[in-house]
């Protein structure tokens, strides 16, 4: 019974906490331990998790194993982590795949804005932007008001728009 449950919670969220991890880390490898690192977790909690708070718990312990993460290696959460060469990841979920050279371009400027947020306004970013999350989702997830969560949102887009227009400023 655990096993089949596992294979089912497992099969559903591995998606979604390998890309929170890659857009997280920046960096394919990080995403795989991490996602890995989160498998075990869901094993080792199947016989106290709740089918309705699933996706909640999922979402919050993948954000605090990528936390942890950043505290590991040193870095402060304001502090960008190192970024991929830019290759597409080929293990991303199929939303993510192009293959148009503008929109890849596009796409690693975007992950490497992202890495340069601080650390809340990254995870609300991901979790709305990446992940589509619903602001009050992201509110129970990250257990903060939802006033915050459009806050730090504003803000992240904000710190997303002065980054790329950074790139970009000459292309227009």
């Amino acid at each position: 019974m655990k096993t089949a449950q596992f294979k089912r919670v497992a099969q559903q969220y591995k998606d979604f906490i390998y890309s929170y991890a890659y857009y997280f880390t920046g960096t394919r490898e990080d995403a795989e331990d991490l996602t890995q690192e989160m498998l075990l977790k869901i094993w080792e909690n199947m016989d106290s998790l709740r089918l309705g708070l699933t996706k909640s718990w999922v979402t919050k312990v993948t954000r605090n194993l990528c936390i942890d993460w950043l505290r590991r290696r040193g870095a402060r959460p304001e502090t960008p982590p190192p970024l991929d060469s830019g290759e597409r990841d080929p293990d991303l979920p199929a939303p993510f795949v192009e293959s148009d050279v503008e929109t890849e371009e596009l796409r690693r400027n975007i992950k490497k804005a992202i890495a340069k947020l601080p650390e809340k306004s990254r995870s609300v970013i991901i979790l709305r932007e990446i992940e589509d999350l619903k602001y009050e989702e992201i509110s129970e997830v990250l257990d903060m008001p939802i006033n915050s969560v459009k806050s730090y949102i504003h803000r992240g887009r904000r710190l997303l728009r002065q980054h790329l227009s950074a790139i970009y400023e000459n292309d227009y």
